[in-house]
């Protein structure tokens, strides 16, 4: 995952704010004493030169109005790095522009008795001075298209532009420059939003962003851009619909295909609202849109192809039912007539509106794909069977690092200038014809918006020819250490309060435990009496930031410190053994832990002093209890959940009484329970999900998994391992036969990791939120993984049992 960045969300935030006292010293927006139509901070004026020359992309700039023109002139003059350039609003200031930035004067001569002091020169020349007027306040220079505009400006006392200064402190350094507009302005590639001007005051009015960046053969525009009171009507169909990882599409799409546009309705009660918002007039065929989760059109050679994926097939099939005709089979899909194509239009209007109707259709599991005529749809079966996809193709894997992991919109092309797609001005990331018309014939754009919040994100990205050549990701051994016997648990990476970076703990079968450096080096190991349960938890019990390790062992309770000594009043004896794994809790993140030790049904709960807590009153479940207890929090309140071996799923508050109570028994898979969409999720020996909301209420989905079958989950990702099927998020990749362990999900950097491991061959895989392998995967390990950025370079390493008695660091370069 990587998700699309709020780059310029504290532009949204207000904050009051004044001119500056007179004798304090001022800030370059202090001199901004009139309405102003645009702002550019230049941060590369070299760069952005070059970008605004030759860039497609920024072409519909020098087509709007006075401005731009005034840009490139400001730009000739070659102003200094980090400068402020504003364009003046309205009619008294026709084509007048203002360009601030922080420098400190020459050195003043000493005047002669008498005479009036020379003011102090400017240390920054525009090359060509005609016409402009220069001046120094206290450190700002100031540079202005007329001298009368410089001396109003000097006159004037400052406009408030708090929203401004906070776009301003947001925007990327690494951008050659970026645009700020007024909201409501509208893109700069699909133009101004409809309806009245925005006509609110400068203190009162947000700022879309727009930053410029250059790449190794690619140009991006990267917004944040907030609304006025109207919306384009495309964007407006899709606006507070959740964003999915919509690259999933790219495994049904053939590698023919010369564009492609792809949009979440995952919410389909908004979208179903939106929809009349936009047409007036209800949707007449409401259960078809409500079925569907995602929808796609590809553009291949003359026709359009439209792909429907849905999270429940086969009501979607019962909906479609009524329309097909016979059936006739092709390489294994049945593919049918449709007797009333129309239907789609109207039931996905507008995004349809400008394609013929659709004759045929056919079921590529989840995937519904509908054509014009039979033969797009013959060429696309065969594709998918062949792995002839987008979703197939080196040059995809080489694109996704560039696309955020969810989106509203994604679309991609080929052949941009000629694209159906981009030129219908019914979609969400259309663009502007005079945009269209500047761009290459050649290379390859992509687009992305992100509609679910009052404000949108967009990512335009045009690529040159041949800058997609590809590249296997760099994947490579960081270090491989050897144990004194067989491992017998995960590697798990631990946090170095001394060095800030990540250290690597592992126990072999004669339970000793070994910690490493993350480059490979022994710090030391220590004999302990049994094996570890579960996982290590790190705690700080002394409020200093330094670090100690908390695990139960099969008979013990113990806290190591840094250096492996045992912290008093710890190990804590249980005669009997048989422990569970330790559970942790900070109810309020303040280090004030509770350590539960849960025995059989017996449940032992200590302070970060060692001391029992007598608070707590449960303190035996009447039961056996299956694995650690979790605690899970929704606002306010704190949930402790105990699965207990006669089917009970007990849901206490903090000292031990029933906060939710599950009136039903589950035959409870092996698999634990999460934080999933705000409930408790878990599942059951029967293959189903079950979901347990904070009032008690259960329900269920059947997802037909075998008993055995492997889960993780965080709030909003779901991965699931059955048999060979890898499920994340909805998105299914099935592998090789083989003997799995459960699916583990890491989220490193805005990206959702999922990592599995085939026992059987002794293959490691590592895969993306949409199920897509990561180039260089699988590797060779043989257990559970952990993963984490163990030297803090963002490149993230991936910790596995190697054969028998060692370990593998694997480090994948982004």
């Amino acid at each position: 995952m990587k998700k699309l960045v709020l780059l310029m969300l504290a532009a949204t935030l207000s904050l009051a704010g004044c001119g500056p006292a007179p004798d304090s010293h001022p800030e370059p927006l202090d001199f901004l004493t009139f309405p102003a139509r645009a702002v550019v901070k230049i941060n590369d004026p070299e760069q952005f030169r070059a970008d605004l020359g030759n860039s497609p992309l920024l072409q519909p700039l020098r087509e709007q109005g006075s401005w731009p023109a005034e840009l490139e002139r400001v730009l000739a003059l070659d102003p200094p790095e980090g400068s402020l350039l504003a364009f003046a609003e309205g009619t008294e200031n026709p084509g007048s522009w203002l360009l601030i930035f922080e420098q400190k004067a020459d050195s003043q001569e000493p005047a002669a008795s008498g005479e009036i002091p020379k003011p102090p020169r400017i240390p920054w020349r525009p090359r060509d001075s005609a016409g402009v007027a220069l001046s120094q306040q206290k450190g700002i220079g100031l540079a202005a298209s007329s001298e009368t505009f410089l001396n109003a400006i000097l006159d004037g006392d400052p406009l408030p532009y708090p929203n401004l200064k906070k776009a301003l402190l947001a925007a990327n350094p690494g951008a050659s420059a970026t645009l700020f507009m007024p909201a409501g302005q509208g893109h700069p590639l699909s133009g101004p939003e409809p309806g009245p001007k925005n006509e609110r005051s400068a203190a009162e009015t947000g700022w879309s962003a727009f930053d410029f960046l250059s790449g190794q053969g690619n140009f991006s525009i990267l917004g944040m851009e907030l609304h006025g009171d109207t919306l384009r009507a495309p964007e407006r169909l899709l606006s507070g619909i959740p964003v999915l990882p919509l690259q999933k599409a790219a495994g049904v799409i053939p590698e023919n295909a010369s564009s492609w546009a792809t949009f979440s309705l995952q919410l389909p009660e908004r979208f179903l609202q939106n929809q009349e918002a936009v047409l007036g007039r209800e949707n007449p065929y409401p259960l078809l849109a409500e079925n569907v989760e995602q929808l796609t059109l590809v553009e291949v050679g003359p026709d359009v192809l439209l792909v429907l994926h849905s999270l429940n097939a086969s009501g979607l099939q019962e909906q479609l039912k009524t329309y097909q005709g016979a059936a006739v089979e092709f390489q294994g899909v049945m593919v049918y007539p449709l007797q009333e194509g129309g239907v789609l239009r109207e039931a996905f209007a507008p995004l349809l509106g400008s394609l013929p109707p659709f004759a045929y259709c056919g079921t590529l599991e989840d995937d519904f794909v509908f054509s014009p005529t039979l033969e797009p749809l013959q060429a696309l079966i065969s594709a998918h069977n062949r792995k002839a996809t987008v979703g197939d193709s080196d040059r995809f894997s080489k694109l996704l690092p560039g696309l955020a992991a969810e989106s509203s919109v994604l679309l991609v092309s080929e052949n941009p200038s000629a694209s159906r797609l981009l030129r219908d001005s019914l979609l969400p990331a259309a663009l502007l014809p005079q945009v269209l018309e500047g761009l290459p014939q050649t290379g390859l754009l992509t687009a992305q918006l992100n509609l679910e919040n009052p404000f949108s994100l967009s990512a335009y990205r045009l690529y040159r020819a041949g800058s997609l050549s590809v590249e296997e990701a760099r994947t490579g051994v960081a270090f491989t250490v050897s144990l004194e016997a067989p491992v017998a648990s995960r590697p798990q990476f631990l946090k170095n309060h001394r060095t800030g970076g990540m250290d690597l703990a592992v126990q072999d079968q004669n339970h000793v435990l070994y910690l490493f450096s993350n480059q490979g080096q022994l710090f030391w190991k220590k004999q302990l009496k049994g094996p570890i349960q579960g996982d290590i938890q790190q705690v700080d019990l002394f409020r200093n930031g330094r670090l100690q390790m908390a695990f139960a062992t099969d008979t013990q309770l113990m806290v190591l410190d840094r250096d492996g000594k045992e912290v008093a009043p710890f190990p804590k004896e249980f005669p009997g053994g048989n422990l569970n794994p330790l559970a942790v809790f900070d109810y309020e993140g303040t280090l004030n832990y509770r350590l539960v030790v849960t025995q059989g049904s017996r449940v032992r709960m200590y302070d970060g002093q060692g001391r029992d807590v007598k608070g707590f009153k449960f303190t035996d479940a009447g039961s056996t209890i299956l694995d650690a207890p979790r605690h899970i929090r929704f606002g306010s309140r704190d949930y402790l959940v105990f699965r207990l071996e006669n089917g009970e799923l007990k849901i206490l508050n903090r000292v031990g009484d029933t906060r939710v109570a599950a009136k039903e028994r589950f035959e409870f898979s092996s698999n634990g329970v999460y934080d999933y969409r705000d409930g408790f999720a878990f599942t059951d020996r029967k293959g189903d999900l079950i979901r347990v909301d904070p009032r008690g209420k259960v329900s269920r989905t059947a997802l037909n998994l075998n008993p055995d079958h492997g889960m993780d989950a965080t709030t909003r990702t779901l991965a699931l391992m059955d048999d060979n099927r890898l499920q994340v998020k909805g998105n299914r990749r099935e592998l090789e036969l083989g003997v799995y362990t459960r699916p583990r999900i890491f989220y490193l950097y805005d990206i959702i990791y999922v990592a599995v491991t085939d026992l059987q061959s002794q293959q490691v895989y590592l895969f993306r939120s949409d199920a897509a392998p990561l180039p260089g995967f699988p590797l060779e390990g043989s257990g559970m993984a952990d993963m984490a950025d163990m030297d803090n370079d963002r490149n993230p390493e991936l910790a596995v049992p190697l054969r028998e008695q060692s370990v593998v660091v694997y480090r994948i370069q982004r």
